[in-house]
């Protein structure tokens, strides 16, 4: 847990997040995961947010978990608007650095990510 979570801007609004969903990313050079959610401004003002993804890696890396990995900030929606929310990750983003090796190793297995508003405030993961 971090002991300094960032992320926590003011806002007049309150949105609701759809579930995560795991696509492919054939249309993108070198995209390696792509992570797709939508958010909805379920107030009645009109405001942007940032959501943050959060990367677990496969056990097999040795790393503590999760790490941020990437944010995206939405444009100002309208109340009762959704906006779609789209993470393309590169292979060095779900690298990690082998000290044994001295180079960043691609890691393979099952990642788990994590979206929300801040660390503290994950709203949806996807295992």
């Amino acid at each position: 847990k971090a002991a300094f979570p960032f992320g926590h801007g003011l806002t007049y609004t309150t949105f609701e997040h759809s579930p995560l969903v795991n696509e492919t990313c054939d249309d993108v050079q070198d995209c390696q995961l792509r992570i797709r959610t939508s958010v909805k401004n379920a107030g009645s003002v009109a405001a942007p947010t940032v959501l943050q993804l959060y990367l677990e890696f496969p056990a097999v890396a040795g790393l503590p978990a999760p790490f941020l990995k990437a944010f995206k900030k939405t444009s100002s929606i309208p109340p009762g608007s959704t906006e779609q929310v789209v993470f393309d990750l590169s292979s060095r983003d779900i690298s990690y650095y082998d000290v044994g090796v001295g180079d960043l190793i691609t890691a393979t297995g099952t990642f788990h990510a994590h979206v929300g508003e801040s660390s503290a405030d994950i709203r949806n993961s996807l295992r």
